[in-house]
């Protein structure tokens, strides 16, 4: 029913780190603001950045921003 939400909610724990609250915190903010200006500036490539920042952050620190390391 909220597969969007529920795929957000996904990206932001794959990117703040498994089991690691904080990293979840920092990687919700990164996300709404990668959400809103990307929205703002390129609205047709805004859905992709989201998935972009996950990429990015996956290929530099595999275990999140805050979780331990792969």
């Amino acid at each position: 029913m909220a597969e969007n939400a529920i795929i957000d909610a996904f990206v932001i724990v794959i990117i703040g780190g498994m089991g690691s609250f904080p990293g979840s915190l920092l990687a919700a903010v990164l996300v709404a603001f990668v959400q809103v200006f990307g929205t703002y500036y390129f609205p047709d490539f805004a859905l992709a950045a989201m998935y972009l920042l996950m990429l990015l952050v996956l290929v530099v620190r595999p275990g999140g921003l805050l979780g331990k390391e792969a």
